[in-house]
């Protein structure tokens, strides 16, 4: 799935650049915004977990790889 941003976020995160830049840092920056984008949309479609949640997914993972070793 391609991400879609509008004009006014572009010109935004090029507006916060240095006067001299790459074009691998606009691309970089515009990565980034898409991501964040991307999460705070999750969060509002309520595609997240709580922190109680990450804690108990989390043990489960360190706990299951400590067994492996």
């Amino acid at each position: 799935m391609t991400a879609t941003l509008e004009k006014e976020q572009v010109l935004f995160c090029i507006q916060g650049m240095p006067q001299r830049f790459t074009i691998d840092d606009v691309i970089e920056r515009i990565l980034l915004m898409t991501k964040v984008e991307k999460g705070l949309q999750q969060i509002a479609d309520g595609n997240s977990y709580s922190q109680e949640e990450v804690e108990t997914i989390s043990k489960k993972w360190f706990n299951n790889n400590s067994q492996t070793k």
